[in-house]
């Protein structure tokens, strides 16, 4: 099947990526199975049918419509541990990926054109969990790593798959308005549900958690998805869309200062001073939506004074962040290189509490073992100087990739799409801020929007300027043909 350029409305071209779609036939052989399957699983139990029935309609979606299957995916990745939908995430992703190497021949060349650009993207997260899933070998709990490697796999699993399945612009542009709805979404179910659907039990008096968010965690994920919502504006046409963006950007900042959450705040403040510097000549619309989030938050704090003396108190060990700090680096220090085993933290913590000294919050170790509250130290607590490395590589590898596309896309004039990658960027940035603060390493979230950035370059790289017949895709000596 030939292709043709497509022009854009900047006077540059793209070369679209040929189509392919199973045969009927194939899908219809793959479908009546299923059914049928469905059907027992009815006769069993009503809600395992309704949970098989809604995963052969996904399933269905998926293989007909994959990039709006894809923005269902990262919008279903907020459900993770909402009542009646547990593994539902897990499910969606393991349909994708199916329906992601069914139709992988059709997008050889945006795949080409992104190891031409950035080849560490696609091999760098697979090096990181292969170590992950030796580290699991020496774990003390073995089973515990198991379960912990499957939501590595997972949540890593997003960055080929979006890298290489979003190959146009319209893919990339679902991909965030996904992002961003699914923050809504939760959002807005932390305060219909309340704290007590947090699964973890001992939620917080007063702050907005859910399912698998913790008030914290729902604070950083709010952060980033504000920082995506400008990259929405320039695509709502209509006054209903628009109304749409600005909806969903108030819930969200909402959840933000609902949570009363500090890592979501510095998250939200680094997201500002990143945005300063690579955000060229939007520095005063920076500093208008600054000045215009200032406004609201008063007007929050002044309704809610509570939130002030939450997020400013004195608490200096943030609720066992000291803690949990301080025995991740004595975990660090007595299995430095390969670290206690993928997950296992929370298995031999109790051991490290009399190494820490006195224990103001003694629970986050021995009661609850609870995950050490900082990507870095977590990472070589579990997996040693090595599994830092190699997540700092492939962590890298992704957000290079971002910038790169960035300054493609200004190259081919599409400023309305280096504005997109810009906000990816600063995305990315923030939540590794939050990072500091939480446990995300293993979170579909990061992963999820790592991967957008690659998936812009990929097209900014098949883009061209007019006259050029060739692709401007300038190949590696060992990447082949």
């Amino acid at each position: 099947m030939s292709t043709v350029p497509l022009r854009t409305a900047a006077g540059t071209t793209i070369r679209p990526v040929d189509r392919f779609l199973p045969p009927p036939g194939a899908i219809v052989a793959l479908l009546v199975p299923l059914a049928a399957a469905v059907g027992g699983l009815v006769a069993i139990s009503p809600q395992m049918g309704l949970g098989g029935a809604m995963a052969l309609v996904f399933a269905t979606f998926v293989f007909l419509a994959l990039p709006a299957a894809m923005g269902a995916w990262v919008a279903i990745a907020f459900a993770s541990g909402l009542p009646g939908l547990m593994g539902l995430p897990a499910a969606s992703t393991l349909l994708v990926a199916l329906a992601w190497l069914a139709t992988l021949p059709s997008r050889r060349e945006h795949t080409a054109a992104l190891r031409a650009a950035s080849p560490l993207v696609l091999v760098a997260p697979w090096v990181l969990f292969a170590w992950m899933v030796l580290t699991g070998i020496w774990a003390p709990d073995r089973s515990v790593a198991t379960s912990q490697l499957w939501l590595v796999f997972t949540a890593i699993a997003t960055v080929p798959i979006i890298a290489t399945a979003a190959d146009t612009v319209r893919t990339v542009r679902i991909l965030v308005a996904a992002y961003v709805g699914g923050a809504a979404m939760v959002v807005a179910l932390a305060v219909v549900l309340g704290p007590s659907s947090y699964v973890a039990g001992d939620h917080s008096e007063g702050r907005l958690e859910v399912a698998n968010f913790s008030a914290n965690l729902l604070g950083a994920v709010c952060a980033t998805a504000l920082v995506l919502v400008p990259a929405l504006w320039p695509i709502a046409r209509t006054r209903l869309q628009r109304a749409v963006v600005v909806a969903a950007g108030a819930i969200i900042a909402y959840g933000l200062v609902g949570t009363e959450s500090r890592s979501g705040f510095i998250a939200l403040f680094v997201a500002v001073l990143v945005a300063l510097v690579v955000c060229h000549g939007r520095r005063t619309a920076i500093l208008g939506l600054l000045l215009a989030g200032v406004v609201v938050l008063g007007a929050f704090v002044a309704v809610s004074p509570g939130i002030l003396d939450r997020t400013t108190s004195g608490d200096s060990t943030g609720t066992g962040r000291t803690e949990l700090w301080k025995a991740g680096l004595e975990v660090t220090r007595d299995h430095p290189l390969a670290g206690v085993g993928i997950g296992n933290f929370v298995v031999v913590s109790k051991d490290y509490s009399q190494k820490v000294g006195t224990l103001e919050f003694s629970d986050v170790l021995i009661e609850k073992p609870v995950p050490v509250h900082n990507t870095i130290i977590e990472a070589l607590a579990e997996t040693g100087i090595v599994g830092l490395a190699l997540l700092v590589v492939a962590v890298g590898a992704c957000m290079g990739a971002t910038r790169r596309a960035a300054h493609r896309l200004r190259a081919v004039g599409r400023p309305d799409l280096e504005l997109t990658a810009q906000l990816v960027l600063i995305a990315q940035v923030a939540t590794l801020a939050a990072g500091m603060l939480l446990p995300i390493t293993y979170s579909r979230q990061l992963w999820m929007l790592l991967a957008i950035g690659p998936a812009l370059l990929g097209i900014a790289m098949r883009m061209q300027a007019p006259g050029d017949d060739r692709a401007p895709v300038r190949r590696r000596p060992w990447v082949r043909r």
